[in-house]
């Protein structure tokens, strides 16, 4: 059989090529990856997330890559605060925090800010960015400090 034949073998039976999400990619479910490439791992702004903030981030790329793509050509994931508390344990407020300090170090911005309306909540829209390449940690100034 070609290695680019649309069906493929398995344990001798033929089997049809899996369906497809919008966006392309595959939607059996063979579990998650979540890759963070080298130069973000390198990076001044990863390096100072806080450990909630960090599991956001993976859970985000995870959810980014599942994500179809809008007009604007970048996929755009809705995350919230139900995600947060079933998936990675986190309550309301640690969330919020850890969403903020993403936006603030260039990780991910909104798309479109959710929030409730009347009865019904509607979620925020957010895609991954590069502006975390650009981030500078503050400086301190350490020069004249009083001990009480």
């Amino acid at each position: 059989m070609p290695a680019c034949s649309p069906v493929r073998m398995q344990e001798g039976k033929h089997m049809a090529t899996a369906k497809l999400h919008s966006n392309g990619r595959d939607k059996r479910n063979v579990g998650g990856l979540s890759q963070v490439k080298t130069d973000m791992q390198k990076s001044a702004a990863f390096k100072s997330l806080t450990a909630s903030a960090l599991r956001a981030l993976l859970y985000g790329i995870f959810l980014n890559y599942y994500a179809a793509s809008r007009s604007t050509g970048r996929p755009v994931f809705k995350f919230t605060n139900k995600t947060a508390k079933e998936t990675l344990g986190m309550n309301q407020q640690t969330f919020t925090r850890a969403k903020q300090e993403l936006a603030d170090k260039g990780f991910i911005e909104w798309v479109k800010r959710g929030g409730l309306k009347g009865c019904n909540g509607v979620a925020s829209e957010f895609a991954l960015s590069s502006d975390w390449k650009n981030w500078i940690p503050p400086t301190r100034n350490r020069g004249q400090v009083t001990l009480a």
